[in-house]
């Protein structure tokens, strides 16, 4: 600051802006099923058993009724689809007091990609092109550098990315010019070299930066989250120099929490038999479970954003 010929010392806040702050809640999540006793009565067409195999094969009776099977599986789904789009709940009507869905504390948080569409480093690239290593990746590795924090990455995306990305790093080689230097994009085996194998790239280094690439199966499966916008999407995590914005301590990228054991929020399962409670002749059962997670130093990550201009 500017002083005069002659000045006291003023008392002034230089406490760091960390630019980010997120509020946690959780969410809770709970699956209920019933199945009558009739139906877990194995006659033909209606026998509702699992079978299941072993480590060598072998055909076991899993003795879970087919629904308690699936309650777990929606229960998996809908953590994994909440980590990675979730939005807090904010809407009035479905909170406390109002026909309640929820109430105050359970109202969620952001989940990965929100986080990052909100704060993360946003790259577009054209589908038809694919990103490219060059143009598309070198800027922000010196945006990085300037940071001084983040060197390792670890690049989650869907296997039209990949493909996408293989192409271009071979048109990227070719146009260099290098001559001899050139790397083969395919290579010959198999008997009498018969066989074709195109190379892929599964990690790339380049001016003390590392980066690991790793397919992401659901990104491309259209019976969850798979689409053409996520398959091309990459998703590139800072794989050290993320800190708590609380204390400044080293702390991994993403991190999930548990605020309690069993009952108070980690994963519960309960089978009734209804029959012993109520009379009536079903088995009944719940799976619950709470999950808060949290994505830390967000403006560190990376989104590769796929583009489609036509």
């Amino acid at each position: 600051m500017i002083v005069p010929g002659y000045s006291c010392p003023n008392p002034t806040n230089d406490i760091q802006n960390i630019g980010y702050v997120q509020e946690l809640h959780p969410f809770r999540i709970r699956r209920d099923w019933e199945v009558t006793l009739d139906l877990m009565r194995g006659y033909k067409d209606i026998f509702r058993f699992q079978v299941k195999f072993d480590f060598e094969g072998n055909p076991y009776d899993s003795w879970e009724a087919y629904e308690q099977v699936r309650a777990k599986e929606s229960l998996q789904l809908a953590m994994n689809s909440i980590a990675m789009f979730a939005s807090p709940i904010t809407n009035p009507t479905l909170l406390s007091g109002m026909g309640a869905v929820t109430d105050s504390i359970h109202t969620g948080f952001y989940g990965l990609i929100p986080t990052l569409q909100a704060a993360a480093q946003i790259i577009d690239f054209p589908v038809s092109e694919g990103f490219n290593l060059k143009s598309d990746l070198e800027p922000f590795m010196l945006y990085q550098d300037s940071l001084k924090r983040a060197t390792r990455f670890l690049v989650k995306h869907g296997k039209a990315f990949k493909a996408s990305l293989v192409d271009s790093t071979n048109l990227m080689v070719k146009q260099d010019g290098l001559g001899l230097y050139n790397f083969d994009a395919y290579r010959r085996a198999g008997e009498a070299a018969g066989d074709i194998t195109k190379l892929m790239i599964d990690s790339y280094k380049y001016l003390g930066f590392n980066f690991d690439f790793q397919e992401w199966s659901p990104m491309s499966d259209t019976r969850l989250i798979g689409s053409e916008k996520l398959n091309n999407m990459g998703i590139f995590i800072a794989a050290d120099g993320t800190v708590d914005a609380t204390t400044n301590s080293p702390v991994a990228p993403i991190e999930f929490f548990q605020y309690g054991m069993t009952e108070t929020g980690d994963f519960i399962e309960s089978v009734r038999n209804n029959f012993q409670i109520n009379g009536c002749e079903s088995v009944a059962g719940s799976v619950a479970q709470s999950v808060m997670m949290a994505v830390h130093s967000p403006e560190m990550h990376l989104i590769a954003n796929p583009i489609s201009y036509c």
